[in-house]
């Protein structure tokens, strides 16, 4: 997927949850387009991200929702690591199949 259509692909999806009052949703779909506008802007990018960079950001995001999950388990937090578990089930639907 292109970074053009996966940025349009997250315009879509963050519409659709708004409309659909799915903050779980909303609020992973937003973090996935801050951390690409992020890594956009960087000075080492110059305003643009090929398709391997925009791949790491989101398994970047991904290790970070696991590490969140585990963290909030440990603690007993299962309502915080449900919602960290929703939204690694939405950051994992834009990444690419596994081979």
């Amino acid at each position: 997927m292109s970074i053009e259509a996966l940025e349009a692909q997250l315009t879509e999806d963050m519409k659709t949850a708004m409309r659909a009052k799915d903050q779980v949703r909303l609020e992973a779909v937003r973090s996935i387009r801050a951390a690409l506008t992020t890594e956009k802007t960087s000075a080492a990018n110059q305003g643009s991200l090929t398709e391997a960079q925009a791949i790491a950001v989101l398994q970047r995001l991904k290790k970070q929702r696991v590490e969140s999950a585990e963290i909030f388990n440990a603690q007993d937090r299962k309502d915080l690591a449900e919602v960290e578990e929703a939204q690694l089930a939405v950051i994992q639907g834009y990444l690419p199949a596994a081979l």
